[in-house]
């Protein structure tokens, strides 16, 4: 797995506790404890959808009772800031639709498909790096490494993340990218994920013999093929 965060769940990648006289290791174990207990998924937000939000400050300071054994979050810290998430997702940017502004809180994508043609439109354009929401969702700070890991790790979403990126007019950007092993690759990921057996040993078959007849399979016609 090339990411940490799964559907139906919430992730806080850094998280900063303020206080005294608390044993850092012992206060992390609570800090965990509580957050998995809590109840703090957004209202309203379909299950394909996928946000990142840059900073979310405690709602209510200092309710957290982190020197006692409490199982759960008090209810009304737990409301405050469900209603705090809400406000952010309403607001949050749709890289997919267009630029981000750059003070933008939240952003958020649709489903996976939209992240894998967004990570791959902003790799093509030598901005990925300069995107705090892939610091934030990718393990990798690399994008060079982390944008076709991504792609394989997904191949049912790749047809989606390809018309998005056509829309755009950025999929033979996103296609000339590639060198012929990553795009072979790619279509049979996309053809195993979708179980078509008879276009997947057509592909090979046609990619065979090119390699025998030309010693090299030809970059335009995985290109095209893509």
């Amino acid at each position: 797995m090339t990411t940490f965060w799964q559907h139906g769940t919430t992730v806080a990648r850094h998280l900063r506790v303020k206080g005294s006289g608390q044993d850092p290791t012992l206060t992390q174990l609570r800090v965990a404890s509580l957050l998995n207990a809590a109840d703090i998924h957004p209202a309203g937000l379909a299950p394909s959808a996928i946000v990142c939000i840059r900073r979310l400050r405690d709602p209510l300071p200092g309710t957290l009772q982190l020197h006692s054994g409490g199982v759960r979050p008090a209810r009304a810290w737990e409301q405050a800031l469900t209603s705090s998430l809400n406000q952010l997702v309403q607001r949050a940017a749709r890289p997919a639709l267009g630029m981000v502004p750059a003070n933008a809180e939240a952003v958020l994508f649709a489903d996976r498909a939209e992240v894998l043609a967004c990570l791959a439109s902003d790799w093509c354009e030598g901005v990925a790096g300069t995107r705090w929401w892939w610091q934030s969702l990718f393990k990798d700070v690399d994008m060079a490494r982390t944008v076709l890991p991504a792609w394989f790790d997904a191949p049912e979403y790749i047809p989606a993340a390809l018309q998005h990126l056509a829309a755009k007019g950025r999929v033979v950007p996103f296609a000339r990218s590639l060198s012929v092993d990553d795009a072979r690759n790619l279509l049979q990921s996309v053809t195993r994920s979708f179980a078509l057996h008879q276009l997947h040993s057509a592909l090979d078959s046609v990619l065979d013999e090119s390699n025998r007849t030309t010693g090299n399979p030809d970059r335009q016609s995985m290109r095209n093929q893509l």
